[in-house]
């Protein structure tokens, strides 16, 4: 594979991720407003790294 398919595959990873978080939002409690935030966007980032490292 080459380095652009690598990343092509890292950002729909990312993609899939973060759709996943955005439905896991609704279940956060009203005290804690910015896990709506950072969640999604931590569970993106870590997913759209693992293919990149490995």
């Amino acid at each position: 594979m080459s380095g652009f398919e690598i990343v092509l595959l890292a950002v729909g990873l990312a993609m899939d991720a973060f759709a996943v978080s955005v439905a896991k939002a609704p279940c956060i409690g009203p005290k804690e407003q910015y896990k709506k935030v950072v969640l999604p966007f931590l569970f993106g980032l870590f997913q759209m790294g693992m293919p990149i490292i490995g």
